[in-house]
Order: C-alpha cells, then structure tokens, then sequence
C-alpha cells in the first residue's frame, strides 16, 4: 500500500513544470516589453535632421548691422571674414554686404551680411538695406554714451520694415579705458528694447562668436546648438 501511494505522489509531481523553465509565450511577452521602451524614436529623430543639414548646402540668412558710424560694425566683419583688426577708422558709404559663415552642431550656418553706414546724411538709404533682413545686430561704443542713447531709433526704424525678427545690441570696445556704459545697463536694454545683449571687444576677440551663435539658435529653432 505505502509503495502504491508513493508512485503515485512520484505521477503527480513529475507533471508540474520545472521552476526554471519559463513558458514559451511568456519569454516572448517579456522581450516584446523590453523592445518597445528602447528610446530608438528619440535618437532617430534629431540625428536625421543633422545628417539632412549637414550634406546640404549651408543655410543662409540676410543679417544687418546698424547702428552710430565708428561703433565697430565694419571691424567685427572684418575679424570674422579675414581674422585681421583694423585699426584706422574709414566710415561704410552706403552698405558693404560680405557673407560669413560659422559652425555649428547643425552644420555651417551662413550669414549674408550687410554693413550700413551710420553716418546720419546716408539715413534715407537705410530702409532699402533692411528689407528681407532675418536677423540684426545692433552696435554702440561703451566709452561713448551718446551712442547708447541712440539705440532705440536703431531698433525702431529697423523694426517699422523688417518686423519682429530677433536682435542682438552689443557693446563694443569693453577693452578700452574710459567705459561710460556699464555692464549692468544691458539688462536695461534687454528689457526696453526686447532684444538680447551682449559686451563685445572686437580687438580683443571676446564674445565675437556669441552673438552669430545666439542668432542661428533663434532662426533654426534650436537652442542646443
């Protein structure tokens, strides 16, 4: 009797699956799990983009300088475009346009950029140089005060014919002695004028490649560049 009991307890465990063999269709419901969480839709996405940027031709933007004559607007050009600093004044007649490109993660961003003078007999011309601008930048000298004053005629007149595009004011010459604008009034302007601001030294290379970046940021809509 004690041998027949025991075959048949021996019957009904050999029919129960071993705990480490899991069911077919269970495993597969785990690996389906796992596979549908991989982050493969939010890597695809942006490398996509930038591969499509970067074989293509770069984009270009019309980017305006304005402000008063001897600010720095023609050196800042020059620095960019040749590498050089010139240092004996000569005032833009009209506007001089050159084309500047910078790098970015995105690839190369090129900027079509147009020189106006400052001079105030040359002022009927500049409405025709601000036409399809994208994008602008708007110069003052920190050593001279009244330059600064003037920035909001520069802003208003550029805005009446290019509209709400974004505007970068940059003091320049934050290297020499004699500083009148202080650091501190750019978020004043900021502020007032509803542009971005930044101290510039064209001589000495600070901050020259900050306002070109801060504008592709804005035109291509992305703030990682």
């Amino acid at each position: 009797m004690l041998s027949r009991l025991w075959g048949f307890v021996q019957s009904i465990t050999s029919k129960r699956p071993s705990s480490e063999e899991a069911p077919p269709a269970k495993r597969a419901r785990v690996q389906t799990s796992v596979d549908s969480n991989a982050p493969e839709a939010e890597t695809a996405r942006p490398a996509t983009a930038f591969a499509s940027q970067a074989s293509g031709p770069p984009v270009e933007y019309k980017l305006v300088l304005l402000g008063d004559a001897g600010v720095g607007k023609t050196c800042f050009v020059k620095r960019h475009v040749t590498g050089e600093f010139v240092k004996k004044y000569r005032p833009t007649e009209g506007c001089e346009m050159k084309k500047l490109k910078i790098s970015t993660s995105r690839g190369p961003v090129l900027f079509q950029v147009w020189d106006t003078a400052g001079q105030d007999h040359l002022a009927g011309l500049r409405d025709g140089y601000f036409i399809g601008a994208r994008c602008a930048m708007v110069f003052f000298d920190v050593t001279k005060r009244e330059s600064h004053q003037n920035l909001a005629k520069w802003v208003t007149d550029l805005r009446k014919v290019a509209g709400d595009i974004p505007v970068v004011v940059v003091g320049n010459k934050v290297d020499a002695p004699g500083r009148v604008v202080k650091a501190q009034e750019g978020s004043v302007i900021m502020r007032k004028l509803k542009v971005q601001y930044y101290d510039l030294s064209v001589r000495t290379r600070f901050n020259v490649e900050v306002p070109l970046l801060f504008l592709s940021r804005r035109l291509l809509g992305d703030s990682s560049l």
